[in-house]
């Protein structure tokens, strides 16, 4: 059975009633530019990563802080040859943790590191 149920030969139907009146619909919509425009122009503002502030911090040996609540993300990669902690748990040497916000208006917590004897890289996106 067809969505426009146009029987056409036996009990063979047609869609092109339903499909031409979904092109119409296409079609009128397509040609009101300004909503598409401004919808679209929102939407890539919302999605686009240069509209947030990213920033890179080097972190010597020995420091213990935290990065604040609010990030939509942010790495930590351990660049020395010793252990940090990370939350308390222990980030080896040379690994990266990836924490990322999922939804549009969503953002992290706040997590606490302590670089110990090693140099920490910490990349945080606003």
């Amino acid at each position: 059975m067809s969505i426009g149920n146009n029987k056409t030969e036996g009990s063979k139907g047609n869609n092109f009633t339903w499909q031409h009146k979904v092109l119409i619909g296409l079609q009128q919509m397509s040609d009101k530019t300004t909503v598409t425009d401004n919808l679209l122009t929102t939407l890539v503002g919302m999605l686009t990563p240069s509209s947030r502030a990213t920033t890179y911090t080097a972190v010597a040996p020995g420091v213990t802080s935290t990065i604040a609540a609010g990030f939509r993300a942010y790495s930590i990669t351990n660049a020395g040859v010793t252990d940090a902690l990370v939350n308390g748990v222990v980030l080896p040497s040379g690994i990266t943790l990836e924490f990322e916000a999922g939804g549009i208006d969503d953002t992290l917590g706040s997590i606490s590191y302590n670089s110990q004897l090693t140099t920490l890289a910490i990349t945080t996106v606003g």
